[in-house]
């Protein structure tokens, strides 16, 4: 299509998108699809495409040997508000809960957690994969505050004793103040055992495909340097590409930015405040020495930061703010993930509020070491509950190598959680 049959600027600001607006993440999507893991955390920064991602994971998701919810928790102030919006929003799939052979109102006046058991044992008994899709799961924070944590306990060991269900929730890094709560917990904290999944910058092709909106019926021909430029100045971020693309947009097309165009306005200044707000202390750190220099590599960070961290902290650190965007590798070296980031940080009066997160909960989140012996746990458990209802059924008839497996595997958990132990101690 040429520019003249384009009557209007073709980029959206905002909102969920679907369909022909949807760009890239497949690999991410089949990646999700195909994992085993049980609980997904799915890591992002406000505006990066959580929700679009989640409506993309139902289309994918209902197959001949899957169904596929979505719900948002948004506005829940208590389990029962959970509950209700589960209900609510599975009514308005009644042919998902027929091949389930579950009827809405076994699912009436039931708990979350109890509400999944009975999705769960339905898909199990059918063969059938039940994948639920949790958006706004900052909600549980409100929720565990006025209820207490008890409801976390009881929502966990649902989730990880789960057979059919697969669970996706979609939050931004403020989820982690829910192992602050979880920290004089005898048994293990909520997310041990949930895997991170971070939803960052867009692939570098499908970056270019957003720019050009070549999924549109009025595909662009941009030029080579503006969409260089256009790169630069967001490093894939799809929001920052749509917001400065509408911004540069004429009835010739896209031009060439200027520094005004790099300089964010009142709304994106509100949105990189409000993800700064749910960093912990030790990553702002981070980012305000990145924002004193072009680039460094990890020993000047360490030197420059304010407290003193081990230096495998640090890389881990650097390794999941490179993941969500406010950070870019340079060879061996760091930078502020984008131009737009960069100059709020540089000259923008950043307000440093209270943060919500810890440095402990960022640092367990970020420690690749961690999470995966917390995935080996995970399966080794989702093993031990087959054994065990092996055994139940079997009663006296069962074989005894059912139980000298699960004596192993109880003996391997015993020894991968006390290196978890010392792994936190070692990093105090």
């Amino acid at each position: 299509m040429t520019i003249d049959t384009i009557y209007r600027n073709p980029y959206a600001v905002g909102g969920v998108v679907e369909g022909s607006y949807f760009y890239g993440r497949m690999e991410l999507i089949e990646a999700l699809l195909d994992s085993r893991d049980r609980v997904t955390w799915i890591v992002g920064n406000r505006r990066i495409g959580k929700s679009s991602l989640l409506r993309r994971l139902v289309e994918k998701g209902n197959t001949d040997t899957s169904v596929a919810f979505t719900f948002s928790l948004e506005g829940a102030e208590s389990m029962a508000d959970f509950a209700r919006y589960m209900v609510d929003e599975l009514d308005n799939y009644p042919e998902r809960l027929a091949r389930l052979e579950l009827p809405l109102t076994d699912l009436q006046d039931k708990t979350p957690p109890e509400i999944m058991r009975l999705l769960d044992r339905h898909g199990r008994e059918r063969h059938i994969e039940v994948l639920l899709l949790l958006d706004e799961v900052e909600a549980l924070i409100g929720i565990v505050e006025q209820d207490g944590d008890s409801c976390l306990k009881e929502l966990r060991r649902t989730m990880q004793r789960s057979g059919a269900l697969r669970i996706f929730f979609a939050a931004t890094k403020r989820l982690a103040v829910l192992d602050d709560f979880c920290r004089e917990w005898e048994t293990s904290p909520f997310l041990f055992g949930v895997a991170p999944s971070y939803l960052g910058r867009l692939g570098h092709d499908a970056a270019v495909a957003l720019i050009c909106q070549t999924q549109s019926d009025y595909a662009l021909e941009v030029d080579r340097a503006i969409i260089d430029a256009i790169l630069n100045a967001t490093d894939g971020h799809p929001y920052l590409i749509q917001w400065l693309c509408a911004r540069l947009w004429t009835d010739e097309g896209l031009r060439v930015p200027t520094s005004d165009d790099l300089i964010p306005d009142t709304k994106l200044i509100g949105i990189f405040q409000f993800d700064y707000n749910h960093l912990a202390p030790i990553e702002r750190c981070i980012l305000r020495c990145l924002a004193s220099v072009e680039t460094a590599d990890e020993a000047t960070l360490l030197q420059q930061l304010e407290v003193d961290i081990p230096r495998v902290q640090l890389v881990h650190l650097l390794q999941a703010l490179t993941q969500l965007g406010y950070v870019r590798r340079i060879d061996d070296k760091y930078a502020i993930g984008n131009q737009l980031l960069y100059n709020w940080l540089q000259f923008s009066e950043v307000d440093e509020v209270a943060p919500s997160v810890s440095d402990a909960a960022a640092v367990e989140l970020a420690d690749e070491e961690q999470q995966g012996i917390m995935k080996i746990i995970a399966a080794h458990r989702r093993r031990l509950l087959v054994l065990e209802e092996q055994r139940a059924l079997r009663g006296n008839d069962a074989p005894p190598e059912i139980a000298i497996e699960i004596e192993d595997i109880k003996s391997r958990v015993a020894e991968l959680e006390g290196d978890l132990t010392r792994i936190r101690k070692r990093q105090q």
